[in-house]
This record gives C-alpha cells, sequence and structure tokens, in this order.
C-alpha cells in the first residue's frame, strides 16, 4: 500500500503549529536607568531617591517613567542610608561620619555630626540607619547604641533612648529598628511595643501591617496585631520587603501579595534586586549594571482563588472535556485558565487527564484536582454510564454501512457525487510521502480522484466520534486483515480549513477488502489504537 496506493495519490506537504500560552503575569518595561540601584530606593509618586552602584554610592533622583536622571545631590558622595520626607521638602543621606540634610534645591541646609538630649549623645560616626515619621520633619536616626527623634526644621531633638542599631523603618503608628539578629516596635515617642527574635529581615508599611522573616519562616501581620502572624511560611529568606500600601511583598527575588500567595511573572528575577513602590504600581529589577523599570498593572489580575466549575459535576462514560478552571483575580474578575494548570484524579479508571482534556473512562465517583499558581481547587464528580452502543456493536454497524459503500452516519457514500459534499477543503497526509485532499462535511472527508468527479475515498478518525477502538476489539468485529504493512513511524495529520483535526504517530497501516470488493485501510498508532479508517471504491 505504501508504494502504491499512497504514492498513487501523493502530494506536496504543509506542516502546521501551536504556540505556547502562558499563565503567569507580563508587566511591561517602562523605562531603563542607566545606573544600578545600591540597597532600597525610596519611591514619591513616579519619582526615584536612590544610591547608585557609583564608586562612592552616589544619591540621585530618577523619574521612573522615562528614566531620566532629575538629580545628582552635590556632596553626597559615600552615602550609606537615605530618607525622604512625605512633602520632598527634606531629604537625609548618611554618610561615613555625618547625616547631610538638603532642601527641596537639593542644597545641604545642615550637617549633623552629634546629637544630644539631656546628658545622652549620639555620634553620626556610628550611624546605622534614619527615616522620617509620616507626615513629618521629625528624622528618626539609629546609631551609636541609641534612637532619637531630630526636628530637621527646628535643629532639636525630640528625645532619646537607648535602643541597639539597626535598619529604621516608620508607619504611620510605629519605628521600628531591625538589626541582624532581631527586631525592635517602638511608638513614635519612643515607648518599646515588641520585640523579634532570630530575624533575618524585617519591614514595616506605611500602615502598620508587617513583614518577618526568620531562619524557619516569613510571616506576615496585620496592623496592631503583632502577637501572632496573619499568615505564615514555612520557607526561610533572606530579604524581605513590604511596599508602602502593605498589598505586595518582595521576599528575596520574589514578589508575594501580603498573604504570602506568589504573583507569578514572565521574567527572570533570579539573582537580581527587586523593589516595589506605593501600592506596586512599578517594579524596579536591577543587575549589576542597570536597572528596569516595569509596570505592574498587571498585579490586579493576579489570582486569589480559584476553582472547579460546576459544569464538571456530572460526565458521561466515553466522552471529553476541555479542562479549565475557574480563577479569580484580584481585579475582581473570573477568568478561566487552561494553561498552566496541573490536574490530577484519585481514580484514573473512572476518569484521566490527557492533553488538556478530562476523559470520561467509566461510571462512578472520582475526584478532580486542580493546582494552580500555588492554589488548588477540588471537585467530586459523577460519571454516568454511556448511553450510546458499545464500541464492538458500533463497529458491527460500520462493518454492515461499508458492505453499503459508506460509514454510519457518513451523508455521502462511494460513487456518489462529489459536487454534492458541501464543507470546508481539508487533507490527510504523513510527513514523508503521502497527501490526499477532500471535503469535509461532518466528521467525514470525501475525496474524488477521477472525472467526471465522484467520491473514491471516505475518511474518518474514530477519535471525532469518541471512540477509542484497539486492534484487539477492531479484529473482532472484522476478523484478520489480508495484508499488514508495519513500521510506518510517520505521523499521519488530518486537516479542515487548514487546521489540524487529529494528528498521530502511526505505526502500522492493516488493509481489508469489505465483502471482497472495497478496499479498507485501518491505521494503527504505536499503542495499536485505531485512527483512521479509509474507506475506497474499487
Amino acid at each position: 500500500m505504501k508504494r502504491i496506493a499512497l504514492l498513487l495519490l501523493g502530494l506536496a506537504l504543509c506542516f502546521t503549529g501551536i504556540a505556547p500560552a502562558h499563565a503567569a503575569i507580563t508587566a511591561p518595561t517602562i523605562s531603563k536607568l542607566s545606573e544600578r540601584i545600591v540597597g532600597e530606593g525610596i519611591f514619591k509618586g513616579d519619582k526615584l531617591y536612590s544610591l547608585v552602584d557609583d564608586y562612592y554610592s552616589e544619591l540621585v533622583l530618577y523619574d521612573v517613567k522615562t528614566g531620566v536622571s532629575l538629580r545628582r545631590f552635590d556632596e553626597s558622595y559615600g552615602g550609606t542610608y537615605i530618607a525622604v520626607s512625605d512633602d520632598e521638602k527634606y531629604v537625609a543621606l548618611g554618610k561615613d561620619r555625618s547625616v547631610n540634610i538638603y532642601d527641596s534645591f537639593g542644597e545641604v541646609t545642615t550637617t549633623i555630626k552629634t546629637v544630644t538630649y539631656g546628658a545622652g549623645q549620639m555620634e553620626m560616626k556610628w550611624f546605622n540607619g534614619g527615616a522620617f515619621v509620616p507626615g513629618t520633619s521629625v528624622l528618626i536616626l539609629s546609631g551609636d547604641g541609641k534612637l532619637a527623634a531630630y526636628d530637621v526644621v527646628t535643629n532639636q531633638v525630640k528625645w532619646m533612648r537607648g535602643a541597639e542599631s539597626g535598619t529604621v523603618m516608620t508607619s504611620e503608628t510605629y519605628v521600628l529598628v531591625e538589626d541582624e539578629k532581631h527586631g525592635r516596635l517602638y511608638t513614635h515617642t519612643g515607648e518599646f511595643v515588641q520585640e523579634w527574635l532570630n530575624v533575618n529581615d524585617m519591614s514595616i508599611s506605611r500602615d502598620d501591617r508587617l513583614i518577618v522573616a526568620t531562619s524557619q519562616s516569613v510571616s506576615s501581620y496585620e496592623a496592631g496585631r503583632y502577637t501572632e502572624p496573619k499568615y505564615k511560611s514555612n520557607e526561610t529568606a533572606s530579604r524581605v520587603k513590604i511596599e508602602s500600601s502593605g498589598q505586595f511583598v518582595v521576599i528575596d527575588n520574589a514578589v508575594y501579595s501580603f498573604d504570602l500567595k506568589k504573583i507569578h511573572l514572565n521574567h527572570y528575577l533570579n539573582e537580581r534586586s527587586v523593589s516595589l513602590s506605593p501600592n506596586g504600581k512599578y517594579m524596579t529589577v536591577s543587575n549589576w549594571y542597570d536597572t528596569e523599570v516595569y509596570a505592574t498593572n498587571g498585579f490586579g489580575e493576579r489570582p486569589i482563588s480559584a476553582y472547579i466549575p460546576t459544569a464538571y459535576q456530572k460526565l458521561t462514560a466515553g466522552t471529553s472535556y476541555n479542562a479549565s478552571l475557574s480563577v479569580k483575580t484580584a481585579s475582581g474578575k473570573t477568568v478561566s485558565v487552561k494553561d498552566g494548570v496541573v490536574w490530577t484524579t484519585n481514580s484514573p479508571q473512572t476518569a484521566y487527564i490527557s492533553g488538556g482534556k478530562i476523559i470520561a473512562k467509566s461510571k462512578g465517583t472520582v475526584t478532580l484536582k486542580a493546582t494552580y499558581e500555588g492554589f488548588t481547587a477540588q471537585r467530586t464528580i459523577t460519571v454516568l454510564p454511556d448511553p450510546r452502543p458499545s464500541d464492538h456493536s458500533w463497529l458491527l454497524s460500520q462493518k454492515k454501512q461499508m458492505i453499503r459503500g459508506t460509514f454510519l452516519d457518513s451523508p455521502h457514500k462511494l460513487y456518489g457525487d462529489y459536487a454534492k459534499v458541501k464543507g470546508p477543503v481539508g487533507t490527510f497526509e504523513s510527513d514523508y510521502d503521502f497527501m490526499y485532499k477532500g471535503r469535509h462535511q461532518g466528521n467525514f472527508m470525501y475525496t474524488s480522484t477521477s472525472k467526471p468527479q465522484k467520491i473514491n475515498i471516505i475518511t474518518m478518525s474514530p477519535a471525532l466520534q469518541k471512540r477509542d477502538i484497539t486492534k484487539y476489539e477492531f479484529q473482532k468485529a472484522f476478523g484478520k486483515p489480508r495484508d499488514t504493512y508495519q513500521n510506518y513511524w510517520e505521523t499521519f495529520t488530518f486537516t479542515r480549513a487548514g487546521k489540524t483535526l487529529k494528528e498521530y504517530y502511526i505505526q502500522e497501516v492493516a488493509e481489508y477488502k469489505i465483502n471482497n470488493k472495497l478496499p479498507m485501510y485501518v491505521f494503527y498508532d504505536s499503542n495499536y489504537r485505531v485512527r483512521y479508517i479509509s474507506l475506497y471504491s474499487k
């Protein structure tokens, strides 16, 4: 057959492909900063105050929407920490032995080397960090084993207390001081509130939410409720940062929501420094040479829950269903997701997953489980009995119809008028030297190789009629073939209107003669399942 019937109808080949889709969020790049951001920059609207990776750690103000450097602060080399007041009238830069205060023109107005309060004194040569109290000109300074509140307008120290030095962060209510192994929370007046031990890193949002990384876990705390975490993950991290609104968290190089659900992005962030602006509007990603700025509006489309639709509650044996998961996003939408979902069942003999489809196999009860971007959904479904005739009965009915020169439910017969076939053009072809064209109507393709044009070949795929027929089942109904052509090892494709209907890797083709007259060919895949049947005129 391969060199006679197939070569007789052999024509040119054509190929089709499907591009994979991704479920993760794509955050578009909006600008690129020509320098690497060092540490945590401070966002103010569309502007970013940051130390950059110059040899001297220079303080620079960037417009993140354009990537333009708006200001390079005078004599700002050697910076270690920065703080910016809410109204941007004051910028504090911690240096090796002093703290410089800049006005809105970027000029130094005050250089602080030592602050005193009563008998207490703090020397800036031991400076560790600083941050402005929200809505004020009061700068919280940490260093020299002390914590102090300094008003940059009046140059007065409001209070000072002994406390281990560390990185300073402020919120609407609190001052957080975080050192290598612990974090301490104070009020704006310096009163001790709470302490966390064995801390790798900590961060506080503007509205008092906390994120804490220890050697055992990462935990997030609601505002004012710090005795027990609201959410906890058993993963560990060396760096955590919660953005100002408290919605999003950076844990090492990955982005999470406050409830510690990972936000999956189509961006490679490993070995890079990631920061978020308030409300997660912008994301900066720094490597050794520069910093890219991304718009993160897509964070609103991140999944917050998932469920398996009720449409799958009852399935029918012998049928297949496209598997899709309903996902609710942070923006309030509910979307149907197919890509990126991992499906499993606890009873594959009842229903199983294959090629993105749920295959209902036999009567019974089965639990479907779907996992998507950290969310898991389950639904117990019932598989109802197949109301159709059995595969064996179906094959016997086909055999009776083939004697009449057609297939069961086929609207046309062999030798019929090809012009009466109404449907799109298609092909049946292999990736080697075989192809013939025809027109599709229903589940069948009709081909004419004669003039005047009569139907000479009818081709069908049992899979299009929800049938999965084995070689044993076929031979039980039709007997053994006249001849067998083995070791094909070719991909055969059934197309309609330029789209692939079915595509299988064929290993064997069997030749039959229906009623000792009509040639019929059966195409088996490597698992010896019937994938195509072609019925020929004499």
